[in-house]
């Protein structure tokens, strides 16, 4: 991290500009501070200034009440919207997530006392100075996650920000601080109204971090009980990746994202349902949800016997981009035996038929040998378990010959049933 002064992007400075002009102080807050701090690229720009709502949309041309009972308004730019808020602190959290009423404040420090992290409550002038009243930058140096002010407090009134300092100390390598990880620890219960949608979304976020670096604090931190159902599973699940596994000291990556999370669940039993239920309870997703429980069952079967590689059922139950992924979770979990990930990759460049589409022959062709209804759909499942177990070649001549010979031996059972 460099020392002095900081570039602001210049999406952001026109609208620093304008409201400078007349006559209020205005600063870039928040994430993007964070990673201009941090030296990475900054995402979502946010400006907190004195000016109010109503000021704010005089101001500029085109405006969004995107959440003006809480100060917010989204500026349209040149390079889009920026989202601009008034100064304010923080009423009641009644409901564990969002305080009652908001206070507008005329000053900045008044607005970064009311957030969750120091690392978050940084703020740049449009000039590039860093104000920093409760050490964030301090705190990253020291690669630390802390709260502003009391942890508990902070955890208390937004049960979220639990998953987000885990999601946090994982996306950006962190240590928690002893009292944020005290207070985060006796809180959980702070967690129980938030959203399950909310909980899945910061999940998702996590698990495209460096959660490996972070698997001693997955594995030990009580949130997951609490939150309970698939979740509850999850720190078993990444003990048994610690204590079995060494792939840190070798060059491939762990898997990030829906894969990491398939790797998790494949460490426990029942682990492709539960992968499953997890994306649909925590709101991921039905076709996430199905990926899952396929990546997770592919995984899941080298892990129980490594000595034997996916058959070709295995991998016409799922399809070829989830056997692709779940081999690279592999690549990274078998890296002190690298022939297992040698034979899974062999069973996907040799696997046969990845869908009935694939067959040689269509429904309609089968019609010429005089099947029909419920007949075609019998054969075409006959001549695809006869691929699959590479009992006979995927041609159109090799499968039309067995067809025509269970078609005969079909309307043979038929006979002897009537």
């Amino acid at each position: 991290m460099k020392e002095g002064r900081w570039l602001v992007p210049p999406a952001v400075r026109p609208v620093l500009q304008a409201l400078a002009a007349a006559g209020h102080d205005s600063y870039l807050v928040g994430g993007a501070v964070r990673d201009i701090v941090l030296g990475r690229s900054p995402h979502d720009l946010d400006v907190a200034t004195s000016a109010r709502p109503e000021e704010i949309k005089r101001l500029f041309a085109r405006t969004i009440d995107t959440g003006i009972r809480h100060g917010t308004v989204a500026v349209g730019t040149e390079d889009g919207w920026i989202e601009v808020t008034t100064f304010r602190s923080d009423g009641p959290y009644l409901d564990g997530r969002h305080p009652q009423y908001v206070v507008f404040e005329s000053r900045l420090e008044s607005d970064l006392a009311r957030r969750d992290f120091t690392m978050n409550a940084m703020a740049l002038t449009m000039d590039g100075e860093l104000v920093d009243p409760f050490g964030g930058r301090s705190d990253l140096q020291l690669g630390r996650l802390a709260c502003v002010g009391d942890p508990q407090r902070r955890f208390r009134e937004d049960g979220l920000r639990l998953m987000r300092a885990l999601r946090f100390a994982v996306t950006y390598d962190l240590e928690l601080a002893p009292a944020t990880k005290a207070a985060l620890w006796e809180v959980c219960d702070a967690i129980r109204p938030v959203a399950k949608e909310r909980i899945g979304q910061e999940l998702l976020r996590l698990s495209e971090g460096h959660w490996y670096r972070r698997i001693e604090l997955l594995a030990g931190c009580p949130l997951w009980q609490t939150i309970g159902g698939p979740l509850a599973l999850l720190p078993i699940a990444v003990a048994a990746i610690r204590q079995r596994y060494r792939p840190m000291q070798v060059d491939a990556p762990p898997p990030t994202g829906l894969p990491a999370i398939a790797l998790w669940y494949a460490m426990v039993d029942g682990g492709p349902q539960h992968a499953y239920q997890l994306a649909l309870q925590f709101a991921l997703g039905r076709r996430q949800a199905l990926w899952l429980r396929a990546a997770t069952t592919l995984i899941q079967r080298l892990v129980c016997d490594s000595t034997q590689s996916w058959s070709a059922a295995d991998l016409f139950a799922t399809n070829r981009e989830v056997a692709q992924e779940a081999a690279y979770a592999c690549a990274w979990l078998f890296a002190d035996t690298p022939e297992v990930v040698r034979g899974a990759w062999r069973a996907i460049e040799q696997q046969p038929l990845w869908t009935l589409a694939d067959l040689a022959v269509s429904g309609r062709e089968l019609q010429v040998l005089g099947a029909n209804g419920k007949d075609i759909g019998r054969l075409l499942t006959i001549l695809r378990d006869a691929v699959l177990a590479r009992e006979v070649a995927n041609t159109r001549e090799a499968l039309m010959a067995l067809a025509a010979r269970e078609r005969v031996r079909l309307h043979a059972e038929k006979g002897e049933e009537s």
